[in-house]
């Protein structure tokens, strides 16, 4: 929360202000309320905001896969990715059901 141009903190937020006007300025991610108010001496005034709801940030991992022996095949969600020892670094958030990996030998045949 910053009033007249300065931070006073995070709502929810109680204080004191001396009477005249004032600039109110809330912030939520990329929505902004600035609302002019007045304030008579004696006076006990309660704002109320709705703001919209932050969006989620994108959410990306990495998945380090190391075998021993070394050497194996690996694939992410069914994706060929590399062979081990191998970092996947660009994975998105899998949701409630994750990332499934498959990891497989190289045999001679496969070489």
């Amino acid at each position: 929360m910053v009033i007249d141009g300065e931070r006073r903190g995070a709502t929810p937020l109680k204080l004191a202000l001396a009477p005249g006007a004032h600039t109110v300025t809330i912030r939520s991610g990329s929505d902004e309320r600035v609302v002019p108010l007045t304030i008579a001496a004696g006076a006990d005034i309660t704002q109320y905001f709705e703001m919209k709801a932050a969006e989620p940030a994108a959410v990306v991992g990495r998945l380090s896969v190391v075998t021993d022996p070394p050497g194996a095949r690996v694939a992410v969600d069914g994706k060929p990715r590399g062979i081990s020892p191998i970092t996947v670094a660009d994975l998105t958030a899998g949701g409630s059901q994750g990332h499934r990996d498959q990891r497989r030998r190289l045999g001679r045949a496969d070489r």
